[in-house]
């Protein structure tokens, strides 16, 4: 008899022969995203449902509808006993009415025979759920807690990979940050549109083209899909802007680790041309951590409005790009390097002011930019011809001489080895320079059988082994509440308070301190706060990245008294803060306030600052900027604004390396407000 535990160890469905143990790797975890979506695909009623615990197939008497594949959850009673009692989980389609299933832990499902209680659901309702943990409410609640953690997995302890297949069922409009899992190089996030026979009997990607029927995340003023993990993939999605802000991307990578590994690909990254706002940007790395991004595969157009908007962009010095075969239009600059390694090979960049930005690598070649900047000995020129320009397909048409056959071909790269187009093409002979690879053969997807397999297997040995880690970690997310201030006042006082929060999930929290009006006051500063708020699945989440430069600097909340003659002020700027009680607070909105007037760069290393800020009326501003012992250093003035977004500058190239305060004042006709400190810190280029 042989024992699960011996070396001989028999699997069924071709998983390993008898003889040496099979080498062990990662679990996929599949799971659905349907935007919106909490009804059933499909139901039970006359569709006998048989699933086969040794097999792991689950066959149903009638075919289910095109839209179901992978990721899927099918709620049912194993038992016959009258209710859903089990979960199992699409992992591949064997065709429409055969499909290969696992319990939601990746495990083997229960078996049932002739159920018709049964029915189909997505997992999750839109990517935002997915990425913490909140199951579709359509699913029975007796089921519906598969998932039992919140604020990120750790994929490395229960060795799984988590694929999250998204589907087009309507527009996916929260933005999402993936933040607070454990990944490793085998244990990634994957999140993908399922595309081939295999996988789905209907394509849920995009055709090159924006694609209404199509999976698409589409965010209003705010980064679309932020990144703060070490190993994610991004594979076919469609994402765009309804409306855009200040200093926002569609895709965002801004992790911490020492080994990156994020694969960007066979995506359409959809900008707001002509916008107002800098650093619009389709793809970001900055402040990433160390390691690797690979880019390939991918259109990226409409990020062309004021300078600093960018189709791509690296800045982090301990980072290397691959970008590779992606095509970006009607951008200020195509592909930018601030700071760090980038190789660019195949790279059709048209319409842009600035086509090749930075410095790029000596492996970097075989590019065409229209503005005739292309790093590499056989990079090109020139104006590529597109099936359709002006309505955003940039297809290559069969007469095009400018990208047609001018690519090298990359599928033995050492770096990034790929062999398709974005449309899942294979490229032929002398590669196409950008995504897309003209008149490639149609792509080919895994067969869908006449006959689906057996429904009993004819070996008789079962699954021997098992995963004995058990799904109950609850990792607890780190967060920091953010208080918002109100100010009533008393005449004879005056303090400013900052409070600097982590930028994670911030649960928001009102305080309502009281202080004694006293002739002279001394505040000192404490950022810890009085209390500590307790988290549960059900506090609502914000994800803030200010709008700077510095993408992920901590926002900071002031709260500001005007001093009357009788008042003596001493700041005390320090990492605590001791407010007397008896104050009675409400906040009185000013035109410009210190927190809302950004210093770039930061710390500043050029010859310049710059103070970007916006006025609710129009006025004047000054801003005085002092060191550290209190002693005024430089005054910038601006006269005469409007209302709206405005920006000024200070000359440090004379100012010694150290750290500076400055603070604003707004005047206007009916007179001047004031506001308190911020600090920033100018460093030797």
């Amino acid at each position: 008899m042989l024992s699960g535990l011996q070396a001989g160890r028999l699997w069924i469905m071709g998983l390993s022969l008898l003889g040496a143990a099979p080498a062990w790797s990662a679990t996929a975890i599949y799971r659905s995203v349907g935007p919106g979506n909490a009804s059933p695909l499909a139901t039970g009623a006359g569709n006998n449902l048989q699933v086969n615990a040794v097999t792991d197939l689950a066959t149903f008497a009638n075919p289910l509808p095109d839209n179901v594949g992978v990721g899927d959850v099918i709620q049912y009673d194993h038992n016959q006993s009258g209710v859903v009692t089990a979960i199992a989980v699409i992992h591949a389609r064997v065709n429409s009415t055969t499909y290969s299933v696992r319990s939601a832990s990746g495990d083997a499902p229960l078996g049932c025979t002739g159920d018709q209680d049964w029915a189909v659901f997505r997992a999750y309702t839109s990517l935002y759920d997915a990425e913490r943990g909140y199951e579709n409410t359509g699913i029975n609640s007796s089921l519906r807690n598969f998932d039992a953690w919140s604020g990120g997995l750790n994929l490395v302890s229960f060795d799984d990979t988590w694929n999250i297949a998204c589907y087009g069922d309507a527009v996916d409009t929260d933005g999402v940050v993936i933040s607070g899992w454990t990944t490793s190089v085998s244990n990634y996030i994957r999140i993908f549109t399922p595309v081939g026979g295999d996988e789905v009997g209907a394509s849920q990607r995009h055709t090159g083209t924006w694609t209404p029927s199509a999976y698409r995340l589409v965010i209003a003023d705010d980064d679309v899909l932020t990144i703060r993990e070490d190993h994610v993939r991004v594979e076919g999605l469609q994402i765009g802007f309804s409306s855009v802000a200040y200093s926002q991307a569609a895709i965002f990578v801004n992790g911490a680790g020492s080994n990156l590994d994020v694969r960007i690909s066979h995506n359409l990254v959809q900008g707001i041309a002509t916008n107002p706002y800098e650093w619009h940007a389709g793809v970001v790395v900055y402040n990433a951590g160390s390691g690797a991004v690979r880019i390939w595969n991918n259109i990226i157009y409409d990020f062309n409005g004021y300078d600093n908007t960018e189709g791509m962009d690296l800045d982090d010095a301990e980072i290397v790009m691959y970008v590779y075969n992606n095509t970006t239009h009607n951008c200020h600059q195509g592909i930018q390097q601030w700071s760090g390694a980038v190789t660019a090979k195949n790279n059709l960049v048209q319409s842009c002011t600035v086509g090749f930005g930075g410095s790029f690598t000596g492996a970097s070649d075989y590019n065409v930019s229209e503005a005739g900047d292309a790093p590499g000995a056989h990079s090109g020129s020139g104006a590529a011809a597109f099936v359709n320009e002006g309505g955003d397909d940039f297809h290559l048409t069969a007469g095009d001489t400018v990208a047609r056959n001018q690519g090298a071909n990359l599928s033995a790269d050492a770096d990034l080895a790929f062999t398709d187009d974005i449309d899942g093409q294979t490229r032929t002979g002398s590669w196409d320079v950008g995504a897309d690879e003209q008149g490639a053969p149609t792509p080919t997807v895994s067969p869908t059988p006449t006959t689906p397999p057996p429904t009993s297997p004819t070996p008789t040995a079962t699954r021997t082994a098992t995963r004995t880690a058990t799904r109950t970690a609850t990792p607890t997310p780190t967060w920091t509440p953010t208080r918002t201030a109100t100010a009533s006042w008393t005449p004879t006082e005056q303090y400013s308070r900052t409070i600097t929060p982590t930028l994670t999930h911030s649960p928001t929290v009102t305080q309502t301190p009281t202080s004694t009006a006293t002739a002279t006051v001394t505040p000192s500063f404490t950022p810890t706060p009085p209390n500590t708020p307790t988290a549960t699945p059900t506090v609502s989440v914000t994800n803030t990245v200010t709008p700077t430069r510095t993408r992920t600097s901590t926002p900071t909340i002031s709260a500001t008294f005007t001093p009357t003659p009788s008042v003596t002020w001493t700041p005390t700027i320090s990492p605590s803060s001791t407010i007397s009680p008896t104050i009675t607070e409400t906040g009185t909105p000013v035109a410009v306030r210190v927190e809302d007037i950004l210093a770039y760069p930061q710390p500043a290393v050029g010859p310049r600052v710059w103070f970007y800020y916006r006025l609710e009326e129009a006025g004047r501003v000054r801003i005085e900027i002092c060191n550290v012992a209190g002693e005024r250093v430089e005054v910038v003035e601006t006269d005469n604004h409007a209302a709206g977004h405005e920006r000024a500058s200070w000359d440090i190239q004379g100012t010694a390396p150290g750290v500076y305060l400055y603070r604003a004042e707004f005047f206007t006709a009916a007179g001047e407000r004031r506001t308190g400190w911020k600090k920033l810190v100018v460093v030797k280029k």
